[in-house]
């Protein structure tokens, strides 16, 4: 049911987001703490703003109301997608070609790699992705992973000292 609402939804709030000046990265709904959530990640080449996702969200609330597509109580959240995004699609995929990435694995695939794997994304297929790890290039089923995820080291980060 779920999905089907999404599919219903999407073109809308996809249309919502561009006339706000950003894309429309994700949509799904969440159980959090026995409350449902709309989830609905925005993104922008500059990065998203709290004025963009109150924006988004105004627009989106208005429509949801009117419109009233959602046959159960819900908590509507917008919110980018933050600098560790998932990547759930091809295009996202796509994007973050050649970026460092956390795979979390269903199963371990050999006994030398944890089911947590920070590595390359080199390339991908319908049933596999490939990473660059410790050197090596490695497919991976893509029925195996539990989720992949940009990236990013913090430990780079410097502070500055006041």
């Amino acid at each position: 049911m779920n999905d089907k609402i999404l599919e219903s939804i999407t073109p809308t709030i996809k249309d919502i987001a561009q006339s706000k000046g950003v894309d429309l990265y994700h949509i799904e709904f969440i159980k959090k703490n026995g409350s449902n959530y709309l989830s609905v990640y925005i993104d922008k080449k500059d990065g998203v703003t709290f004025d963009d996702c109150e924006q988004v969200s105004d627009s989106i609330s208005d429509f949801l109301d009117e419109k009233d597509p959602i046959p159960f109580s819900y908590r509507l959240e917008i919110s980018s997608p933050g600098i560790e995004r998932v990547l759930f699609t091809d295009a996202h995929l796509e994007m973050y070609k050649d970026h460092q990435v956390n795979i979390k694995l269903k199963k371990i695939i050999d006994s030398n790699m944890p089911k947590k794997i920070v590595a390359c994304l080199k390339d991908f297929n319908r049933d596999f992705i490939v990473i660059e790890y410790e050197g090596k290039t490695i497919n991976i089923l893509r029925n195996n992973i539990k989720q992949i995820s940009l990236w990013f080291d913090f430990r780079r980060i410097q502070w500055e000292k006041n």
